[in-house]
């Protein structure tokens, strides 16, 4: 009768933080690090995470900033021309610009609250992650008050070897949870 070994391998596992997969929270230069607070830590079953809360009295300036951050992923430079342009136009023909004007934003509140969500998530790993986000997605969307399907986020670092590619989902929701966390990652496995 032959006799079984059982071999087993010593693996070292690396742990890995926040910082390296996201980097640094901002500096005090860019809006995120002069708005917003971070903390890193991890979830109970050792899952990296980062959360960020508003700095006092800063609410106003916050708001402000992310309704640029909107306006840039949700419009190119090109279209905001070009609808200022339109806006003039239909002014002088007598229109009320309000009424005629098309809408470029979502008014379905659980779409606008994704967006948010989505469009901070893509600003924050650029500021902290230096990487290049090369398409805005958002300015594709055939209806605006639908949620766009597929990866919210698509971010490349390009300086680094080999090259990072960083996918990214976001949720909104009013309280973080186990459920909340454990949608992003089965939305990022594909499970």
């Amino acid at each position: 009768m032959a006799k079984r070994m059982k071999i087993t391998r010593s693996r070292k596992v690396q742990k890995v933080t926040c910082h390296d997969i996201l980097g640094d929270h901002p500096a005090e230069c860019h809006p995120f690090g002069r708005l917003l607070s971070a903390v890193d830590g991890a979830t109970n079953s050792g899952v990296p995470h980062r959360a960020l809360a508003e700095h006092d009295n800063q609410r106003k300036a916050l708001v402000e900033c992310v309704r640029v951050m909107l306006i840039q992923h949700h419009m190119s430079p090109e279209a905001l021309k070009r609808e200022k342009h339109r806006r003039e136009a239909m002014k002088r023909q007598g229109f009320d610009a309000v009424q005629s004007r098309m809408r470029r934003f979502p008014v379905n509140p659980s779409t606008q609250k994704g967006n948010i969500a989505e469009v901070v998530l893509a600003e924050y790993l650029i500021a902290a992650s230096d990487v290049s986000l090369p398409v805005y997605r958002l300015r594709y969307n055939p209806n605006v008050d639908q949620a766009m399907k597929g990866d919210d986020v698509l971010a490349f670092d390009l300086d680094s070897d080999p090259v990072r590619i960083i996918v990214g989902e976001s949720k909104f929701r009013v309280t973080s949870s186990k459920a909340a966390v454990t949608e992003i990652v089965e939305g990022l496995v594909g499970v």
